[in-house]
C-alpha cells in the first residue's frame, strides 16, 4: 500500500481511509488569490497525515 501512496502522491492513510489526524485536527485560513478552502485543508491533512506516519515509523523531523 505504501508504494500505490507513493506512485499516487497520497498517504496511506488517504488510500485506507484510516485517517485519525482528519478526525482530530481543526484549522482556520483566510483564502487569497481565490484559494478554495477545500482544497487547502486538503493539502494540510496531507502533510499532517505523513508527518503522523512519519513518527508512527520512527523517523526523526530532522
Amino acid at each position: 500500500m505504501a508504494a500505490i501512496a507513493w506512485a499516487t502522491g497520497h498517504t496511506v492513510a488517504e488510500l485506507s481511509g484510516g485517517s485519525a489526524v482528519a478526525e482530530r485536527v481543526q484549522s482556520a485560513a483566510r483564502a487569497t488569490h481565490g484559494a478554495d478552502m477545500q482544497q487547502m485543508r486538503e493539502v494540510l491533512l496531507h502533510y499532517l497525515e505523513l508527518d503522523a506516519y512519519l513518527d508512527d515509523q520512527g523517523i526523526p523531523a530532522a
